[in-house]
């Protein structure tokens, strides 16, 4: 591990100059789109429109019957728990003979003693004239929808509950699919974690991007709700990893005073895209062409190949400073700044040099080479079992944890839960992702008052 610590040498290079600025929003753009769109686009994927009971019988009769009067004929009505509120039920049907129902309906509407003419004439005419229609009587028998539902298409053309009947009975499948999602992402986070401290972020960064992008394309031809699922929760695997390698990538560029700064605008990005969802959302009214358009376009994220370095920070701790040299000496001439060639080196014999004066008590030529073979010795490999082994370590990795899963839950759990909101499932969605804009000004303006 080399002993040059690197916020020493963005004194040097710039703690926030131009290369941060344009890194920085490149990463934000990485972390966040692909991030919330993997996470949320499930909403409006899975979403469960207002759906009732299909009868076949009172299909034809749109001219003579609302379709409020369909509904107060064919379907029972339920009561909420609160006792004050029915509402026709979603999943059962009157289990009588409709077309005999309506055909004593208009039976009676006929003058006596008409002929089969007028008959005919009146059971074809709009609804003018007619005695007010039947409604179901609590009474009748009851059943399960025989014939599949009719679903509220206001808002969506078509989603996976409403193309593959995910209601009633089959309702529990777009929860488990969610939590199949976030099972994956338990696992994947520890993972790209490892790989991240081990072979460095960048590499963790693109290899998170192909899992997320290859498997969130192949959801969107998912035939049917058990391959979705199965592919979900392969792609759980790289969320949150997916915004947060990009985010701790784009903070180790910083220097120490703009790491809060960094982050509070990061939060802002996020809010953002979640946004952008809900306008994508109601512009795509279709699941498949959602789908598509919230995975398809970040394939161009691959073109950070060229672009993103690997954190100079995480080389410098193994100790490939040479690495570390290059994206240095870049970072200071986008800044505006002159640092001298092998500036690494030179920072490090000079912090070796310190060392030795003040470990061994003697002057800087007394055999510097142990000194630096010392500390350049490969520093221990470490695994997510030492999460465990150590009680200091697995104290604070408990307690984190904790502290993440309860957030996350509460996150989540409203995100997910915004379209109950009794409004469009669109604007329920963007209203709440809206609301957090006017916090973080202020938390931004706390950091900012912290420092000053």
């Amino acid at each position: 591990m080399s002993s040059i610590d690197f916020d020493e040498v963005l004194v040097h290079v710039g703690e926030k100059g131009k290369y941060q600025n344009i890194m920085y929003y490149l990463l934000c753009i990485s972390a966040t789109l692909p991030a919330a769109f993997l996470a949320f686009s499930q909403v409006f994927v899975s979403a469960s429109p207002e759906h009732w009971c299909r009868i076949p019988e009172l299909e034809n009769l749109t001219d003579l019957m609302t379709l409020e009067e369909r509904k107060a004929l064919s379907l029972p009505y339920v009561e909420k728990s609160d006792g004050k509120v029915k509402k026709y039920s979603k999943c059962r049907m009157y289990d009588v003979n409709y077309t005999a129902i309506v055909e004593s309906w208009l039976e009676n509407a006929v003058l006596e003693n008409a002929t089969e003419e007028e008959v005919e004439a009146q059971r074809t005419r709009s609804r003018s004239g007619l005695p007010p229609p039947p409604v179901g009587n609590p009474d009748w028998p009851v059943t399960k929808c025989r014939h599949g539902w009719i679903y509220d298409n206001r808002d969506y053309d078509s989603t996976l509950v409403t193309e593959l009947d995910l209601v009633c009975d089959n309702s529990w499948w777009p929860s488990t699919s969610t939590t199949f999602f976030y099972v994956g992402s338990l696992f994947g986070n520890v993972v790209f974690g490892w790989i991240a401290d081990k072979w460095g972020r960048r590499t963790a960064f693109f290899a998170i991007l192909f899992l997320e992008v290859i498997f969130s394309i192949a959801t969107s031809f998912s035939p049917n709700y058990v391959i979705y699922t199965a592919l979900r929760t392969v792609n759980g695997l790289s969320f949150p990893a997916i915004y947060q390698i990009p985010f701790i990538l784009a903070l180790e560029l910083m220097g120490p005073r703009y790491r809060t700064f960094a982050g509070m605008v990061i939060c802002m990005f996020f809010a953002s895209a979640m946004s952008l969802l809900a306008v994508l959302g109601y512009l795509l009214r279709h699941w498949f062409t959602l789908s598509l358009a919230t995975s398809v376009p970040f394939v161009l994220l691959f073109s950070y190949y060229w672009i993103i370095p690997e954190s100079p920070r995480w080389l410098l701790s193994k100790n490939r400073i040479d690495e570390a040299e290059v994206i240095v000496q870049r970072m200071a001439k986008i800044n505006g700044r002159t640092v001298p060639n092998n500036f690494l080196r030179k920072m490090e014999v000079e912090i070796l040099r310190r060392q030795g004066v003040s470990c061994n008590g003697t002057n800087s030529g007394e055999n510097p080479e142990s000194t630096e073979a010392e500390d350049r010795s490969p520093p221990p490999a470490a695994t997510p079992m030492d999460l465990i082994r150590n009680p200091n370590i697995r104290k604070k990795f408990f307690i984190l944890a904790f502290d993440w899963v309860a957030n996350a839950v509460v996150y989540n759990g409203l995100s997910y839960n915004a379209t109950n909101l009794g409004v469009s499932d669109y604007l329920a969605f963007f209203i709440g992702k809206t609301t957090t804009f006017p916090s973080l000004p202020v938390d931004l303006g706390l950091s900012i008052v912290s420092f000053a």
